[in-house]
């Protein structure tokens, strides 16, 4: 049972964790102050009816359905297997957006070398 508790806490944890930078950005581009990148558009993507504010029921809805991405088999709990698979999914979806990034830096450089001549 302490391993459910433990889950359910770094679950939490890593939703607090993605959701006060994205508070904290809309609080600076308040302020006048320029905003952007992954704050702004995780607060933009919690802000459902764009009025500049996260609401708790927007807040929640949009970590529902994160929740029930993760959520595998769709039984309302997510097991430390269900979590693993997502982020190994997640991990390789980086890895190939790292390798096609790589790419096309390399296709650039021969671009550029190739007008040089």
């Amino acid at each position: 049972m302490k391993k459910r508790h433990y889950f359910a806490f770094a679950l939490s944890t890593a939703a607090l964790a993605v959701s006060i930078p994205a508070l904290a950005g809309n609080h600076l581009e308040h302020h006048h102050h320029k905003v952007g990148g992954y704050a702004q558009k995780m607060f933009e993507a919690m802000d459902a009816n764009a009025d500049g504010q996260v609401t708790q029921a927007e807040f929640d809805a949009h970590h529902a359905g994160k929740f029930q991405m993760l959520d595998a088999d769709g039984d309302g709990a997510v097991t430390p297997d269900e979590f693993e698979a997502k982020a190994a999914e997640r991990r390789g979806a980086m890895q190939d957006m790292q390798k096609k990034r790589k790419a096309c830096k390399e296709m650039q450089r021969e671009d550029s070398a190739t007008a040089a001549e």
